[in-house]
């Protein structure tokens, strides 16, 4: 595994953004002439579900894994950064399942009583198994980042954003196709009649949405076998000899407990960051005519008490706010383990 430093590793996690965002922008384009208002207001809906839960299991984990590892390293207690990373994929690879078992599980139950909007429970089902997905990847992305590699994160990003582009559109268009010539043969779309192709398309609508999301669930699984197979292949850079030197490891019950700790605070910061995205989803759901979820509800319009302009003005800047963030991530990620690993060799 080869390391880089902070110049260099702040490079390539600056191209990986400005690439995904390439890409990312030309899948959103296509998807929201596809689907419109409607099918983008199912898409956002399963989405403002599923980014807390996702905050909540998942956002910790890179920073964490990241920061352990580096702290492990420079120790050289290369036997315990193993043994952490180990724990690391068993506690939150069933978090994760368990995680997204609830979501596939209550599906119904959040759709109607959480999104308010029945249709939205395909959408649901085929973004819960990402959490699984994004959550392995964390662990190994976290873990090559406190090695001080950024290779790994950014051509993971890179390879799930491009499958998403082609797999979300692929499936979403191929399934609008198919739909679109089942009613011309049968009059019909999944055993239901409609009386003209107006009402048939606004009723294929959901399941278009969902066969979109499937297509980026499936990215992410993608993009997670790559990133398993390339650190098997390419290790660690850590030699039978270094292991040897310092075989002791942790209690896996202190190491899953600090695990949780560093965890958890970041998690709660990603959840409150995440309210942002319901004013996204907000806008979405009320711009089809869609009702509002509770939480949206309770959070924009019981609580906030937001106008159309004004909403309008918060969307846009936290909009540049999230771009902001996201752009200064990568080397501030760079810097700080840099600085971490300097810290640790220099109490030695």
């Amino acid at each position: 595994m080869k390391r880089q430093g902070f110049i260099k590793g702040s490079a390539i996690l600056l191209a990986m953004v400005l690439i995904t965002k390439i890409l990312g922008l030309l899948y959103k384009i296509p998807l929201t002439n596809l689907l419109g208002g409607t099918g983008m207001g199912y898409f956002a809906s399963a989405f403002s579900v599923f980014t807390p839960v996702f905050a909540i299991v998942v956002s910790g984990i890179p920073s964490t894994m990241a920061r352990l590892t580096a702290e492990n390293y420079a120790l050289e207690r290369f036997s315990n950064m193993r043994h952490t990373k180990r724990t690391a994929f068993f506690l939150f690879t069933i978090i994760s399942a368990a995680a997204a078992a609830v979501m596939i599980l209550t599906s119904d139950f959040l759709s109607r009583n959480v999104v308010g909007e029945p249709s939205t429970k395909y959408a649901l089902m085929c973004v819960a198994p990402s959490i699984i997905f994004c959550t392995i990847m964390s662990v190994e992305r976290g873990y090559c980042e406190g090695l001080q590699n950024m290779i790994p994160t950014a051509v993971s990003e890179v390879i799930e954003t491009l499958f998403k582009l082609i797999l979300g559109l692929g499936f979403a268009y191929g399934l609008m196709y198919h739909i679109s010539d089942i009613y011309d043969k049968t009059g019909m779309i999944f055993g239901t009649a409609y009386e003209n192709s107006r009402q048939a398309a606004s009723a294929a609508l959901p399941f278009i949405a969902a066969a979109a999301i499937l297509g980026s669930s499936i990215a992410s699984a993608i993009a997670c076998l790559y990133i398993l197979i390339s650190g098997k292949i390419k290790g660690d850079s850590v030699t039978k000899q270094m292991l040897q030197r310092d075989t002791i490891t942790d209690p896996t019950g202190a190491t899953a407990k600090k695990l949780v700790v560093c965890c958890l605070p970041i998690a709660l910061i990603s959840v409150l960051n995440n309210v942002l995205f319901s004013f996204h989803a907000y806008n979405a759901l009320f711009s089809c005519g869609c009702k509002a979820s509770i939480v949206e509800k309770i959070l924009i319009v019981d609580y906030l008490r937001l106008d159309e302009a004004t909403l309008e003005i918060s969307m846009y800047l936290a909009g540049c706010l999230w771009c902001l963030c996201t752009f200064l991530y990568s080397p501030c990620t760079a810097l700080i383990l840099s600085c971490c690993e300097e810290g640790n060799k220099s109490e030695k």
